[in-house]
């Protein structure tokens, strides 16, 4: 009301309507603190933050609500090194499919982000490279099943490939290409792991 001219007329009515936004402030502050709250109790910080931040700073509760901000500020970072963590585990075990899941649950505004952003595109690649290894062992077993079951009863029936061994903890590459296969490796990657909270 401080807007208002200081006429009697005029802050009579105006006052009603002042009283019945910070009225409607104070109750959508309070929902959105609760909106915030179950997110926060369901992990997901991110949107509990989202809900914190809409709070009007002038009502009561946004008054308040700057500790919670930083208290869910500190468990999203948190969060986002568990989920990269995840995501360097199932990269090492060779499972880049779990590992790009678990990559675009960071957020990518926390210092883990921006790693999770480099880590995503080269799990990706990754990914792609065993799709494309797998697909061409899947179809040269259908040809050779193909071709066996083609031939004639007195034809000997070719020679059907082995399939590709799942990689496990090992620290050899996956696949036998010429060159350097260093960057296929994901146990070389995981060196970058530690990365400062603060």
């Amino acid at each position: 009301m401080d807007e208002v001219p200081a006429i009697d007329y005029w802050q009579a009515k105006v006052a009603p309507l002042v009283t019945t936004a910070r009225e409607a402030a104070e109750a959508e502050s309070a929902s959105l603190l609760a909106l915030a709250s179950s997110e926060a109790y369901n992990r997901n910080f991110t949107e509990a933050l989202e809900y914190l931040r809409r709070i009007a700073p002038s009502s009561e509760i946004g008054a308040k609500i700057q500790p919670k901000i930083e208290e869910y500020s500190r468990k999203e970072r948190i969060r986002a090194m568990y989920f990269l963590q995840r995501a360097y585990d199932h990269a090492e075990r060779g499972n880049f499919k779990a590992a790009i899941e678990e990559l675009q649950n960071v957020p990518r505004h926390t210092p883990a982000g921006q790693v999770a952003s480099e880590k995503l595109i080269e799990y990706t690649e990754k990914q792609s490279i065993r799709e494309q290894l797998a697909g061409t062992v899947n179809w040269s077993d259908s040809a050779a099943t193909t071709s066996a079951e083609d031939a004639t009863p007195d034809a000997p029936a070719e020679a059907v490939p082995e399939p590709m061994p799942e990689p496990g903890n090992s620290a050899e590459p996956f696949i036998e290409m010429p060159g350097d296969t260093s960057s296929l490796n994901p146990g070389q990657q995981l060196r970058e792991a530690a990365i400062p909270l603060g």
